[in-house]
């Protein structure tokens, strides 16, 4: 019984470490830390967040210039960017006269 609980203690205690790992190694990807900085912002949702090469890239199809303008400002103020690659679509809605 001793013998048991001491392997589910040790087991844990791996589950642990593995999961504060994945967390600091997460922490440290630009590209993640970008997705986290953009998912603030509904405007964002369509936004995605790649890196290839260290370069972080974001894509997708946004509503104006202004959004896109925006996301790039966000991705460029997290620490770690050192380069930033965007490739929008940008579909502006205008009413119909």
């Amino acid at each position: 019984m001793i013998r048991t609980s001491v392997v589910a203690f040790g087991f844990s205690m791996l589950v642990g470490l593995a999961s504060a790992y994945a967390a600091e190694s997460n922490a440290s990807d630009p590209a993640e830390q970008v997705r986290q900085a953009l998912r603030s912002d509904p405007s964002f949702a369509t936004v995605s967040v790649d890196q290839d090469n260290g370069i972080v890239v974001l894509s997708g199809q946004v509503g104006s210039a202004s959004t896109a303008n925006r996301a790039i400002s966000v991705a460029r103020g997290v620490p770690g960017v050192e380069q930033l690659q965007a490739d929008f679509s940008i579909e502006e809605h205008t009413a119909e006269r």
